[in-house]
């Protein structure tokens, strides 16, 4: 991924986050991975469309999938993960950098995790000894109607 749209963040979301700022959030995988879009219940790749890979509850790329790398108890990158984890981040971006990583050529960067890291940007986890965190049903509520 260019390095230009690393950093074409428009902000983060601080740990005072309001519901409000979470429309049109994208949330990225702690490997980089695209994991879908905080834009109602008929985006097309929005994590509360059933019909999207990212808000099916078969997908690989759905944190709500319990049996996948992001929604299982014992997932790697997984959202519902306790103890240990690297859940995924939410972050605002602009057109541009969403339109990048919705892309079909769109591969997992790990430069883009480094400055997500770096930028201390919210994770999506029920873990609440994480900073920073953002409980996932809560997101899917607010997602489904923002």
């Amino acid at each position: 991924m260019n390095r230009t749209l690393i950093f074409t963040l428009v902000f983060t979301l601080a740990t005072s986050a309001v519901a409000a700022d979470l429309h049109g959030a994208v949330l990225i995988g702690a490997d980089g991975t695209f994991l879908g879009t905080c834009d109602g219940i008929y985006g097309a790749t929005s994590i509360t469309n059933t019909a999207s890979p990212y808000g099916n509850l078969s997908s690989k790329t759905s944190i709500f999938n319990t049996h996948g790398p992001y929604g299982s108890s014992d997932g790697p990158y997984s959202a519902f993960k306790q103890g240990l984890v690297q859940p995924p981040y939410v972050v605002r971006v602009d057109p541009e950098f969403l339109t990048a990583i919705t892309s079909p050529d769109y591969r997992p960067d790990f430069s883009l995790v480094q400055s997500l890291e770096a930028y201390s940007i919210n994770r999506v986890t029920i873990n609440g000894t994480v900073s920073y965190a953002i409980n996932p049903n809560e997101l899917r509520d607010f997602c489904a109607n923002p």
